[in-house]
């Protein structure tokens, strides 16, 4: 039985198809380094800086 699963094994290895070696199919196309903001985000973060600013402008005219 593990004799008979093994040359199965071994006959599946040589029959399949050559690996690529010269990358991995998982991260293929990814780039290292900082990553841009989701679409989500950055407008999040500009909301925010408007509202700041304007809260700033309604601070200097309330004075």
């Amino acid at each position: 039985m593990k004799t008979e699963r093994r040359a199965e094994a071994k006959v599946r290895r040589q029959e399949a198809p050559p690996r690529p070696t010269d990358h991995d199919p998982d991260i293929a196309g990814m780039v290292t380094g900082p990553q841009a903001m989701p679409d989500w985000q950055r407008e999040y973060f500009e909301e925010e800086q408007r509202a700041k600013e304007a809260a700033e402008k309604a601070a200097q005219e309330g004075k």
